[in-house]
């Protein structure tokens, strides 16, 4: 071992001209790995920034109360802008009888949630790129990530508190997301099509750093070493968390996260002069905007829930990453809306529109309701909670968009929403119905008719994974409000990005962004 150990230190001495990377290998070698390999498929550059459409797109209070609106064409024919220009335009919105009744539902709502403002999030964000995109990938410890046997937006909600991790550790740290180098390793089905073993990983989906593998050998060559040794290969998250930083090298981590422990004070609050690494960096970021609670005074911001103050990272994190897809993915969700436009390109729904969220075909394992009764939710009891929130509050969605695994349940929610039977079209939105809308250009009973995500063939599931994500893409950029299933990553994901849109957290069952279906989960 020694002596394997004192051939790479040579080899290291001779070929590396950095004495930082140099001096860490031989000091961190053993869980060391390379630049991450952008994979092919996502764009090199970073992405621009959120699409100029999006801006601030829920209207907000600024300083002494002033509503701060934004003066939109009211013709516009930019289906990401359309639904802005309702949001926003106080001349288009006070024309439309639906406004008020949405904004006492979402008033409702948010009261006791915490709220912040661009500012902190454009800090957040900007932190967080510092270090995915850094000036010299050599002098950062790069902290690798083999993705776990589960599907992308699980895989996404375990990375996201690794990219915490980096944060809450401060400079000088880059998450690299690596595949696996051994044919008996674990191979995911969610990263079918992505290319080699080796490019199995979130990269394939996700521009997530500028960091490339190649680019160190030596380091690289260690990674293989690692990876394909006999053992268990990572280090313990929480080890790491505390493990004195060595610019240059890379530690290898578990794929799985462990348990952090619960909030100190039983009502769930943050402890006051907690010194936990999160809520410190909760504590420096909010220097940086504005941040409070709805319907309470500033003293409140102080000890906030600690589940709120977990889903605003969150949220922000999953709209990030939302951001970094590949121009392929926006490309797709532009055919999906170009359906629902007219000959000039205006669309022809209207806001406010509701996700309608249904995960069946393999959810069994997951879903309280199945297990309790050994069958799906009917679709109905989704229609239910929507023309509940409609009859409380004195207004109608008049835009549904339907996201579901299952292409029955997109047929059936048509069917009770429009009492038609048949997949809507363009057309469907006449005579005083809802206009629905879905992904129509993908095979809508795939997955429903092979048995589930894990056994959709390889030939087809990077596909497959780009519509999925396309829907996510049109969702985060068009949906007022969605009704979810929290058992279901997906649920929370969409939770999360209408929840960062609106910039408040949706910690509970039913809030701001997002009720769930599943009665005894919340957004955790």
């Amino acid at each position: 071992m020694e002596s394997s150990y004192g051939k790479n230190i040579l080899l290291a001495l001779f070929v590396a001209t950095n004495l930082i990377v140099v001096s860490t290998l031989m000091i961190d070698f053993s869980p060391i790995l390379t630049r991450y390999q952008l994979y092919s498929r996502v764009s090199e550059e970073k992405q621009e920034s959120f699409d100029s459409a999006l801006a601030p797109v829920e209207r907000k209070e600024g300083k002494g109360g002033i509503i701060q609106t934004v003066e939109s064409d009211p013709e516009s024919t930019d289906w990401r802008r359309y639904p802005v220009d309702w949001w926003e335009n106080e001349k288009l919105s006070s024309k439309d009888p639906n406004w008020r009744g949405r904004k006492r539902m979402h008033d409702e709502l948010k009261h006791g949630n915490l709220w912040y403002d661009e500012s902190l999030e454009n800090y957040f964000i900007g932190k967080l790129e510092e270090h995915q995109f850094p000036s010299n990938c050599s002098r950062n410890h790069w902290v690798a990530y083999q993705p776990m046997a589960s599907g992308l937006l699980s895989c996404v909600h375990v990375f996201s508190p690794l990219l915490m991790l980096e944060l809450m550790k401060g400079e000088g740290y880059t998450v690299i997301p690596v595949g696996y180098f051994k044919d008996t390793a674990l191979t995911n089905p969610a990263y079918f099509g992505c290319g080699e073993l080796k490019d199995r990983h979130l990269g394939c989906f996700f521009n997530l750093t500028s960091c490339r593998i190649e680019d160190d050998p030596i380091r690289y060559d260690a990674l293989i070493r690692k990876s394909t040794s006999k053992g268990p290969v990572g280090a313990r998250w929480d080890d790491f968390m505390y493990r004195e930083k060595l610019p240059g090298g890379i530690t290898i981590l578990k794929n799985w996260m462990p348990v952090w422990p619960r909030p100190v004070n039983p009502d769930g609050r943050i402890e006051k002069n907690s010194t936990k690494p999160k809520v410190l960096f909760w504590n420096e970021v909010r220097k940086h905007g504005s941040v409070g609670v709805y319907g309470m005074g500033n003293e409140a911001v102080e000890e906030i829930w600690e589940d709120q103050m977990e889903f605003a990272f969150t949220a922000m994190l999953s709209s990030w990453m939302m951001r970094q897809t590949s121009a392929r993915v926006r490309k797709i969700a532009d055919e999906i809306m170009s359906k629902y436009s007219d000959s000039t390109g205006r669309p022809l729904w209207k806001a406010p529109v509701l996700t309608l969220h249904v995960r069946q075909t393999d959810k069994a394992y997951e879903d309280p309701f199945f297990k309790k009764h050994h069958t799906y939710r009917n679709v109905t009891d989704h229609v239910k909670e929507m023309e509940s929130f409609e009859s409380k509050y004195g207004f109608k969605w008049p835009s549904i968009f339907l996201i579901s695994d299952s292409g029955s349940a997109i047929q059936s929610l048509a069917e009770v929403l429009n009492g038609v039977t048949g997949l809507p079209d363009s057309e469907n939105g006449k005579d005083g119905k809802r206009f629905i809308m879905y992904d129509w250009t993908d095979d809508k009973d795939l997955i429903e008719r092979i048995g589930g995500h894990n056994w959709i063939p390889e030939d087809q599931k990077l596909s497959a994974q780009e519509h999925f994500l396309a829907t996510l893409y049109i969702i985060e950029r068009i949906s007022d409000y969605s009704i979810v299933s929290y058992s279901s990553n997906v649920g929370r994901f969409i939770s999360e990005l209408i929840g960062n849109r609106l910039r408040v957290s949706c910690a509970d069952r039913v809030g701001p962004s997002a009720l769930s279906i599943d009665y005894i989960w919340t957004h955790d």
